[in-house]
């Protein structure tokens, strides 16, 4: 951002506020101020970025694991698509996705800057979202999670509107 300021003849202050659409500067200093950020192919650091405004810019998504044995859960075409989806929707947010293992290990989810979770079918106690809450993370679940599970929001289908709405085209298609 100093080089920014140096080329352009003006404040590192107006370069930020240029840059991020803030202050109120002439159109035309914003505008000379972007030209010369680009030709010098500047780019946001996104570690100062995270510096300033305590964000990562992270979203984590597990799939609970049932049982001690790992799998790789792209191998399920639900799962797949799940994961699709959620690094479509992260990244038109700014955000990136970071698909971590569901694991007993805590040092694995603490050692990555979160700003949030998705947590794919979560069972009752599930371990990753007890620790995921215990350090203050915003916890999604996709299904009403069981029993007391702390998660921050959940979404879910009507899965019994589905199911009429299967049957009822089943039976305009003459199945008995």
């Amino acid at each position: 951002i100093r080089d920014v300021a140096a080329a352009a003849a003006v404040s590192i202050t107006t370069v930020s506020d240029a840059l991020n659409g803030k202050g109120r500067l002439p159109d035309a200093t914003r505008r000379h101020v972007r030209e010369v950020a680009d030709r010098l192919g500047y780019r946001p650091s996104a570690a100062a970025r995270t510096l300033r405004t305590g964000k990562s810019g992270l979203i984590g998504l597990t799939v609970t694991t049932y049982g001690d044995e790992p799998f790789t859960f792209t191998e399920f075409a639900y799962f797949a698509e799940m994961a699709r989806a959620a690094t479509s929707a992260a990244l038109a947010r700014g955000y990136a996705l970071v698909i971590l293992p569901a694991t007993s290990r805590h040092d694995v989810w603490s050692n990555v800057a979160l700003d949030g979770t998705v947590v794919i079918d979560p069972s009752d106690q599930d371990p990753v979202v007890s620790e995921l809450v215990r350090q203050g993370l915003p916890v999604v679940s996709d299904g009403r999670p069981a029993g007391t599970l702390p998660v921050t929001a959940w979404v879910d289908n009507d899965h019994e509107a589905a199911v009429l709405g299967i049957l009822d085209h089943l039976a305009d298609a003459g199945a008995r």
